[in-house]
């Protein structure tokens, strides 16, 4: 539910602050999405059949459950590759999208050597707590990217403080285009 809720509450600040709506900022928005997604289907079917000791939604749902989380899992990597590379390419060093890699390293990680270890070992080793901790701590990450976008960027955080003053809509006082949080130059017009 947390997850689901900041997940939205991304999207509207996106929707409610237009200054927002840039190339690279509309990965994030994708982003959102793809957690927004995992969080609906992953999370209640997963604790669902934990919960129940196996799984509860057949073979159709298994597929369906496989398919989407996969999909989901993919996109997100790849747009944090994205993000990750515009990073670099704009200030030509890695960033604070470095936490939002790592996090996402560090969330899906022990659920890549629960799914190896399936696969390349005997499953029937695998302790019960981590085959139902692992997939669960994964799909916490999609609770982190929400936290890391207002913690790396001036602009979205200023924007949600303002979503939750219940301000009226009105232009952020930065109107740079410099995407996300790059340093810009002390330089003012005219004495270039």
């Amino acid at each position: 539910v947390i997850s689901i809720l900041s997940n939205i509450v991304v999207l509207g600040i996106f929707i409610k602050y237009k200054e927002l709506r840039t190339p690279t900022n509309a990965v994030i928005i994708n982003l959102a999405l793809t957690d927004i997604g995992v969080s609906s289907i992953g999370y209640p079917m997963s604790a669902a059949s934990d919960l129940h000791g196996s799984w509860r939604f057949g073979y159709t749902g298994c597929q369906v459950y496989a398919g989407l989380n996969i999909f989901f899992g993919m996109v997100s990597i790849g747009l944090l590759t994205v993000v990750a590379m515009d990073r670099y390419l704009t200030i030509c060093c890695p960033d604070m999208s470095v936490i939002m890699i790592l996090m996402f390293l560090l969330a899906w990680s022990p659920y890549s050597i629960v799914c190896l270890w399936a696969c390349f070992g005997d499953p029937k080793k695998i302790p019960p707590s981590m085959a139902i901790i692992a997939p669960l701590f994964a799909k916490s990450s999609t609770f982190y990217n929400p936290c890391i976008y207002v913690a790396a960027n001036k602009k979205f955080r200023k924007a949600m403080f303002a979503m939750f003053k219940c301000r009226p809509h009105q232009a952020m006082p930065e109107t740079s285009s410099v995407p996300m949080n790059m340093p810009q130059s002390p330089v003012t017009p005219g004495r270039i």
